[in-house]
């Protein structure tokens, strides 16, 4: 009953402001894609000439922000909000995608940052003009983040700083680095950044999430792209030398190594460990 909804609006200046309140435990971001479709109608002017654009597609900007008291920390408290949802200075976000999977919540955001970028360089980029961000599309492109259960993984940005110094320090340490596991590394970033290195003859990755790689594959490919390695493919989980497990990684190694003296599996030279849950 204490939920609301008001509007303001501004007609000569073709704004509306909606203020959504809501007492229930579900988020209000999933309404975003309904309210644009209702209420982002396109302004049209009567003073153009014909071969102009006679309509302004408007702009979204929102904010979510949890109030009140929770027995638990929602989602949406973790690094999602003060990352992303929460900010209001954003001259764009947009949830990409979203699932929950058996082991997990996967949520994946564009944004832009007016501190690095502006919402007029990107619409710029897209369009069919002969601009300088038209022709450099990719300085442009708005930041993407993924998080699993609201914890920031890695960006857009900042995605080959993290998993270079992930990977490679400890690959030039070894002299011949011919066998690699990888534990987690589900985005496939890890495995792209192994499969850089010559010497690498295989590269056993073991992820238990099957879900959080395919949905990589289709939300985050630039991640996984081995399109620029000799040898491999457009998706570094296609690269003939890659060996994919869609399973515990203890239990893998348990079953594979729990013998000594007689292992199912050669050893491995390098052992990357992306990520550890539930320390």
């Amino acid at each position: 009953m204490e939920s609301h909804i008001s509007f303001h609006t501004w007609p000569q200046e073709g704004v509306i402001t909606l203020d959504l309140f809501t007492c229930g435990s579900k988020p209000l971001i999933p309404s975003m894609p309904l309210i644009e479709e209702l209420f982002g109608v396109p302004r049209q002017y009567q003073d153009r000439e014909e071969d102009e654009e006679a309509f302004e597609k408007p702009r979204l900007l929102w904010i979510h922000k949890m109030r009140g008291f929770r027995k638990k920390i929602h989602v949406l408290e973790e690094d999602i909000g003060w990352n992303v949802v929460h900010h209001g200075e954003f001259e764009y976000k947009k949830e990409v995608a979203s699932t929950n999977t058996k082991f997990q919540s996967i949520q994946i955001y564009d944004y832009i940052d007016p501190r690095f970028n502006t919402l007029l360089d990107y619409e710029s980029s897209i369009s069919n003009s002969t601009s300088y961000q038209s022709s450099n599309k990719d300085l442009y492109l708005p930041n993407r983040a993924v998080f699993l259960d609201g914890v920031l993984q890695s960006t857009r940005k900042c995605d080959e700083a993290y998993h270079e110094i992930l990977v490679h320090p400890a690959m030039f340490t070894h002299p011949n680095p011919r066998r690699v596991a990888i534990i987690g590394g589900g985005e496939g970033a890890t495995l792209r950044e192994v499969l850089k290195h010559e010497t690498v003859e295989t590269a056993t990755m073991i992820e238990i999430d099957d879900d959080m790689m395919k949905f990589s594959r289709e939300h985050l490919p630039s991640w996984s792209d081995c399109s620029d390695i000799i040898g491999s493919r457009e998706s570094c989980f296609d690269d003939p030398r890659a060996e994919i497990y869609a399973l515990d990684a203890m239990e893998w190694f348990m079953d594979n190594f729990d013998d000594p003296e007689s292992p199912n599996e050669e050893k491995y030279d390098v052992i990357i460990m992306v990520r550890v849950r539930n320390l």
